[in-house]
């Protein structure tokens, strides 16, 4: 009862805040109004339609002419990525890129293609079995990251040769500052082992690392991804929830080894 009076008052919140942007964007001309982010699942019946498989981008641009994008937050923008944000947009409608302490700005608007905001220099590229020692450094610091002999060196490599272009890892000054796996089963998409540097932490680095390796997977034709995340991991699963991702409660995850599996008697 005291959750369900809970989110009475959220929703009351929310009507009341969808009301007083209204009426300042229609009172104010050439304001431009729009919230951080748009991928809001709890948005459904409230900005979104309740439909399956929604672009929450196109419909959340039938309403508000601009958005705050903090997945490039110190990070430069993926230019495939931001295209398609463009191509969602509908005219005179445009993301803004949140900036720290900038030394370029910009904005990536539906009429005059993508500029950037960084502030750190930090860069994504593709992972490789080069960046294994300083990635396996990296999730061996990670509180909420499980490792076994599957992560070793002699594992990885064919894991990374069989998935090219999925996973990635993100650079400054030559240093690795964050890391993460990215594979497909040719159903589905997997993303494991997101990690980034503490110092790095808070500034969009591993919504940047997620975002790049599911572009990669939708270039392939996968719908759906999956992730692993520990259970007393809580840190973690608030990261996932804050970047639109859903737990599945209705499934859980078994396993079997199968090189210790002897083979059946004939």
């Amino acid at each position: 009862m005291a959750s369900a009076r809970a989110s009475l008052r959220d929703l009351a919140r929310a009507r009341a805040c969808a009301i007083q942007v209204w009426y300042t964007f229609h009172m104010v001309p050439g304001l431009r109004v729009g919230t951080c982010s748009w991928k809001y699942p709890s948005w459904k019946g409230l900005v979104y339609s309740r439909a399956a498989g929604i672009d929450y981008l196109a419909e959340y641009a039938q309403k508000y002419t601009s958005v705050e994008e903090d997945q490039w937050f110190y990070v430069l923008p993926d230019p495939a990525v931001a295209a398609g944000y463009a191509a969602a947009l509908r005219a005179n409608r445009g993301i803004a890129c949140k900036c720290g302490a900038p030394r370029k700005t910009g904005a990536l608007d539906a009429a005059g293609g993508a500029g950037y905001t960084s502030g750190m220099s930090v860069t994504l590229r593709e992972f490789t079995i080069a960046d294994y020692e300083a990635a396996y450094a990296l999730w061996q610091s990670m509180e909420g990251i499980g490792l076994s002999e599957a992560d070793e060196k002699k594992n990885i490599a064919p894991y990374l040769a069989r998935n090219p272009g999925l996973s990635f890892v993100a650079e400054e000054d030559g240093i690795l500052v964050g890391a993460l796996l990215g594979g497909s089963d040719g159903r589905r998409g997997f993303l494991n082992h997101l990690a980034v540097a503490h110092s790095h932490r808070r500034a969009g680095v591993g919504r940047a690392l997620v975002e790049r390796s599911l572009a990669a997977l939708g270039a392939l034709g996968m719908r759906k991804c999956h992730i692993f995340v520990l259970a007393k991991n809580r840190a973690g699963r608030r990261f996932w929830r804050k970047i639109g991702w859903q737990e599945r409660t209705t499934l859980l995850v078994m396993s079997q080894d199968v090189i210790a599996q002897r083979a059946p008697a004939h």
